[in-house]
């Protein structure tokens, strides 16, 4: 098993301001986020749903983001809890040196937990 990771998370919502504070937290989140290299987050929209997704590397594998965004959906306290259950997330991971990446995580809006695969 190599010691870096790289992770991919697509957040949908049209909740701007959800999407805004994420970006603020990954680019904060340095040793969930980057720890082979920085992160690379990139916004839009497709179909009027907006989404941001972020590429990222963690040690050994990233189920320390995954944690991370499960831990904000099942926190009371923060701002946008709701928002974040009405999204929709998919996360991916790839080991270093593996040809393909495999699905780690996918929420459906509505749901109030990070399934991980």
């Amino acid at each position: 098993m190599a010691n870096i990771a790289e992770g991919y998370v697509c957040i949908e919502s049209n909740h701007k301001d959800l999407l805004s504070d994420l970006k603020e937290k990954i680019s904060q989140k340095n040793q969930i986020f980057s720890y082979g290299g920085p992160v690379d987050i990139m916004e839009g929209s497709i179909d009027g749903t907006d989404y941001l997704e972020a590429h990222f590397t963690g040690r050994w594998s990233c189920d320390s983001a995954w944690s991370f965004f499960d831990d904000l959906i099942k926190d009371p306290d923060y701002k946008h809890q709701q928002a974040l259950i009405d999204s929709q997330i998919e996360g991916k991971e790839t080991e270093d040196g593996a040809e393909e990446s495999r699905i780690k995580c996918f929420k459906l809006p509505g749901e109030e937990a990070l399934p991980t695969i």
